[in-house]
């Protein structure tokens, strides 16, 4: 049996889901609730709720406040800071930083990456190649009427009825996928491609206004 004192977020792993089928597989009330959970580990949801339950304990009076589990999700307190000068400002690379130091200048710090030898790679991910779509004068995509479409296709579609703030008349999506729909014209599955303002970049001065994301 663990004492009090002993609990840490790993018995909530899978050693509390036992110990509640062991106590309480017989009621109803418990198979609808872990259920509706749909998992047996409860870390993530006890590192979630940690203030809430830290108050019933607390109020509770049952002696678990003194368990080591609070020092792991509360006070944070088992990791020890790695030792010398803390970093108050948010570490970001140059090309961040061009985009936000107007924002938030006093609480950035540039640094370039080191370089790596090896880069990043991907495997068993296959992306189609986006056909290039006719643009006009201005470089907007032409609205033309499409004939055939095929995975990695770039689409546009004219604004219509929608209530965000973006001065953009033209909507583009990338189709990954083709389904069949409701009626006799086939579904695109599409990736929409943003505009930086209407991203979560928001009033960030991004450098490259041509863009879609």
């Amino acid at each position: 049996m663990v004492e009090k004192e002993d609990v840490v977020l790993l018995d909530f792993k899978s050693d509390f889901i036992d110990w509640l089928k062991v106590h309480h597989s017989g009621s109803g009330a418990f198979q609808k609730w872990h259920a509706m959970y749909g998992k047996d580990d409860f870390r993530q949801a006890i590192a979630a709720h940690r203030d809430w339950l830290w108050n019933q304990v607390f109020n509770g009076s049952t002696g678990l406040n003194k368990c080591k589990l609070w020092e792991e999700v509360r006070y944070l307190s088992v990791v020890k800071p790695v030792p010398g000068t803390v970093e108050r400002r948010t570490v970001v690379t140059p090309w961040v930083h061009k985009c936000f130091d107007h924002m938030f200048g006093e609480n950035l710090k540039k640094v370039v990456p080191q370089p790596r030898d090896i880069g990043a790679t991907l495997e068993a991910v296959v992306v189609p190649i986006a056909s290039r779509m006719k643009r006009d004068r201005t470089g907007n995509i032409r609205c033309t009427k499409v004939t055939s479409v095929e995975p990695g296709t770039v689409v546009a579609l004219r604004r219509e009825g929608s209530e965000w703030g973006g001065k953009t008349m033209v909507w583009y999506a990338y189709v990954h996928g083709i389904g069949d729909g409701p009626g006799p014209e086939p579904e695109l599955k599409v990736i929409w491609l943003y505009a930086p303002e209407d991203t979560i970049l928001a009033k960030g001065r991004y450098p490259h206004h041509n863009e879609v994301r």
